[in-house]
């Protein structure tokens, strides 16, 4: 397993990090214990949570399964989403003070190695965000600080909030990436290569999409992510992409390769996308994720996602 750096400290993440929404819904918790521990086995040492996640239900099975590996295990957790509410879900000081200490204790640790804003508050200041933060770095309940779902400007103006007031800076984001949603890839990237900041996506294979389950074009059912509150369907549920998709099939066909590690080896092959979350239910997806670092792109695959779903 290869690991590499978060943005400018010395900690190292594997580059296959662990998403683990389904914990406590989709995967129930002895599967949940167990798939982790087959891919702490594997080497992946990066797990990626939120304390919005099943009511926090996802917190607590991760923590059951890295009490007696703590400091091996590298956690991301985030505050600042959720149900809305007067002094709930924002990156107000109360908000982030209240919550990390239900994340600590919902995990078991007196720390979190990463802690992300989870989305952009349009009401609270920068400065009080950033300034909280710092805050629990210094006191030693968050090593290193992330973002989620941030354009670029919010993030230029986080970092230079940071340097100003010579506080924790971010060190990592984690925005939606594809290859049929790429819009990052006209600001977000080009500031996180100038600015030294790793990028772990989320939605890596586009709810489904890019793993072949809708090639028939068959209803996405009860259930499928197409279906969420995330908009997946309304991104990803039109004739482009499955045109786009058909198209990827057949290079990847033509190299040996699935349409998972074909996916997966072009996110990894992108400035500064230091890892890629992958949320995985069983034993099957966890191999399909790990293979892909081993998969080489021909040249056909190489053209056909560079074209995107526009070609």
């Amino acid at each position: 397993m290869e690991h590499r750096r978060v943005g400018r400290t010395g900690l190292f993440v594997s580059r296959i990090c662990f998403g683990s929404v389904a914990f406590g819904e989709r995967l129930d918790e002895p599967d949940s214990l167990a798939l982790i521990d087959r891919a702490v086995g594997e080497g992946v040492n990066f797990f990626d949570t939120a304390n919005s996640y099943n009511a926090g239900r996802t917190e607590e099975i991760l923590g059951k399964a890295i009490k007696n590996r703590r400091y091996e295990t590298i956690v991301a957790s985030k505050v600042g989403a959720g149900p809305m509410g007067l002094n709930i879900a924002t990156l107000s000081r109360k908000h982030i003070m209240h919550e990390i200490e239900g994340t600590l204790r919902r995990l078991g640790t007196d720390y979190v190695d990463i802690l992300y804003a989870h989305k952009p508050d349009p009401v609270t200041p920068i400065e009080e965000t950033m300034e909280a933060f710092g805050d629990l770095v210094r006191q030693g309940k968050v090593r290193y600080l992330g973002c989620s779902n941030f354009p670029a400007w919010q993030i230029a103006k986080a970092q230079w909030t940071a340097d100003v007031r010579r506080l924790a800076r971010f060190e990592c984001i984690q925005p939606r990436y594809n290859l049929l949603e790429r819009d990052i890839e006209a600001e977000v990237v080009p500031f996180c290569v100038d600015d030294d900041i790793s990028i772990y996506p989320y939605g890596a294979l586009a709810g489904g999409m890019l793993t072949g389950k809708y090639l028939d074009r068959h209803e996405p059912v009860e259930g499928d992510k197409l279906n969420s509150g995330l908009n997946y369907r309304r991104l990803y549920w039109h004739e482009r992409a499955q045109d786009f998709v058909d198209r990827l099939k057949t290079a990847s066909d033509a190299a040996g390769h699935t349409l998972t590690q074909t996916a997966l080896a072009w996110l990894l092959t992108q400035p500064r996308l230091d890892a890629t979350i992958v949320g995985m239910r069983n034993s099957e997806q966890l191999d399909g994720a790990l293979s892909a670092l081993e998969t080489e792109l021909t040249d056909d695959e190489r053209e056909v996602c560079a074209a995107g779903p526009a070609a």
